[in-house]
């Protein structure tokens, strides 16, 4: 998964074409407005409102909720991105980005597992319930990272990277009067 991350930041840093589309998307997912709402059939309950009403506040508290979303807005090329959630005393204090060097699957290539300097092959998010925030498309049948914007566009960016090299080496040569 890192490596999938890694080649869609090389690729937005080299086209600019694919980084305004990337933007583009990024965009129009953070620039909606956002609200916790209850359950449909909970909606004239009063603890599940209170509960929901508790849990918004709780979220605009944080200092860098804006950057938590940008960091999951990432996953919309490379399909997954994660953060951690940080406790004290049973309360959420922060939402920190998790960089995706540190990212892998586990090992049936199904999930998603996070590497740590004791544990090289990774850790199971869902080993871990209520410590990670995990954005991940689920596709129906096959690995579920085959399907992403950045296998999409591989070939159109090398396409289009490989002929602008081409065509600046054949003027080099043959354009000179």
């Amino acid at each position: 998964i890192s490596l999938l991350c890694a080649l869609q930041m090389e690729m937005e840093a080299k086209s600019i074409q694919f980084q305004g589309v990337c933007e583009m998307r990024r965009n129009a997912l953070t620039g909606l407005d956002w609200c916790i709402e209850p359950d449909q059939d909970l909606l004239d309950d009063v603890f599940a409102n209170d509960v929901a009403q508790y849990c918004e506040e709780t979220l605009v508290a944080l200092d860098n909720l804006d950057e938590a979303f940008n960091h999951l807005a990432t996953a919309l090329g490379c399909n997954v991105a994660v953060l951690e959630k940080v406790w004290d005393k049973a309360e959420l204090v922060n939402l920190t980005c998790v960089p995706y060097t540190r990212l892998t699957t586990d090992e049936m290539n199904l999930g998603i597992a996070l590497r740590t300097e004791e544990e090289q092959r990774g850790v199971p998010v869902h080993s871990l319930p209520n410590k990670f925030v995990v954005f991940h498309r689920h596709w129906n049948g096959g690995f579920p990272f085959r399907r992403t914007l950045t296998h999409a566009s591989i070939l159109p960016f090398l396409f289009i990277n490989l002929s602008q090299k081409d065509w600046a080496a054949y003027s080099e040569l043959f354009g000179q009067p």
